[in-house]
């Protein structure tokens, strides 16, 4: 493993060690300690060497009872923030999916005009790859950790090998 390769690996191992420890946090009172310490580990992770393009993280939980998974938190550098955000998994193929196999979604390019509005939106911000992945729990389904970034075709196999 390369240099770059390990310090990818890190990175990811950076931001599967923040959702493991700070998951049983969400739905109390520290909405702003998580809110921190994503930002804090989003800012370490930019520190490694080919990760500068990874502008914004964020953690949606799922309201399975309602049928949607919302925006909890987001750190955004680089990039602009998208604020809160709520889809409907009945509306989206790729969340059920993710929900169902435990595997990422990875959009190596972004298009503008192509895919869902969700998509056409991130492209106009200037998003250009994405990743997302599925946060379960004891009981199931917990939530989604999103990360974009403003390059296409970022999230290759170095930088997801624990996903």
């Amino acid at each position: 493993m390369q240099d770059s390769e390990r310090a990818s690996f890190k990175a990811i191992s950076l931001l599967n060690e923040y959702v493991s420890t700070d998951v049983h946090l969400i739905g109390s009172d520290n909405h702003q300690s998580l809110q921190v310490r994503l930002q804090q580990v989003h800012r370490e992770m930019r520190t490694k060497p080919g990760f500068e393009p990874l502008s914004r993280i964020a953690v949606a939980l799922d309201h399975s009872s309602i049928d949607t998974a919302a925006t909890l938190i987001e750190s955004c550098v680089g990039g602009p923030a998208i604020g809160r955000y709520e889809a409907r998994l009945s509306d989206s193929p790729s969340l059920r999916q993710i929900a169902t196999t435990g595997e990422a979604r990875i959009i190596d390019e972004i298009a503008a005009g192509r895919g869902s509005p969700r998509g056409t939106a991130l492209h106009d911000l200037g998003y250009r790859a994405s990743m997302a992945l599925p946060i379960h729990s004891d009981s199931g389904l917990f939530g989604f950790v999103f990360m974009d970034a403003t390059v296409p075709h970022f999230f290759d196999e170095p930088r997801v090998q624990l996903a």
